[in-house]
């Protein structure tokens, strides 16, 4: 479901400094995607990563700062960018690097599903920054190996025949929850 989201009305429901905020955040994310993962990352922002980077901001220590990002993450200059990452708050860098690796792991499922789709192209082109943020999130404490393990558990879950599958009415459920118990050595099999 990556990418789905959508921000509520921009409308004149939102004040000035709402609409501020969140323009911080979208631009923001966009400019320390570029800087940390090339200008071709860019393109993979998308609403989700400026709502982990709310939240983030939201929940940190420094919730008030955002009026004191640098100038780049301030500016309406596309190309006006940071020029190191003391000047990338960290809630940036996290949602930066969490798009990176959900975009990669959205990629992977559509060549699982089309191998012969040109889906690879576009891997062989991200694998470098995909790479780049997987290591930054690995050194943020997230369990990569557990995140893509989930990936590969739906991936069997969605290939499975009906023959061994739950009932009709849990199919949907079953298929769309990796089971993390599956996982391990002693993975169990469907009910």
């Amino acid at each position: 479901m990556f990418g789905l989201m959508k921000p509520r009305g921009c409308s004149h429901n939102h004040s000035a400094e709402a609409a501020a905020h969140r323009r911080l955040h979208y631009c923001g994310t966009c400019k320390t995607m570029g800087k940390l993962y090339g200008q071709r990352s860019r393109i993979l922002l998308n609403n989700d990563a400026v709502f982990l980077a709310e939240l983030l901001t939201a929940l940190g220590p420094d919730q008030g700062s955002v009026k004191a990002w640098a100038k780049s993450l301030q500016s309406y200059n596309c190309a006006s960018l940071p020029a190191n990452e003391d000047q990338m708050p960290l809630a940036l860098r996290i949602a930066s690097a969490a798009t990176l690796v959900m975009s990669e792991m959205k990629l992977q499922d559509q060549i699982d599903d089309n191998p012969k789709s040109g889906f690879k192209t576009i891997g062989r082109l991200y694998s470098e920054s995909f790479f780049k943020a997987a290591n930054h999130l690995k050194e943020w404490g997230v369990p990569m190996d557990t995140l893509w393990g989930w990936c590969r558990a739906q991936h069997e879950r969605e290939l499975e025949r009906s023959r061994g599958a739950p009932a009709p009415s849990a199919l949907l459920d079953y298929r769309a929850i990796p089971d993390p118990f599956r996982l391990g050595p002693n993975a169990r099999k469907p009910a």
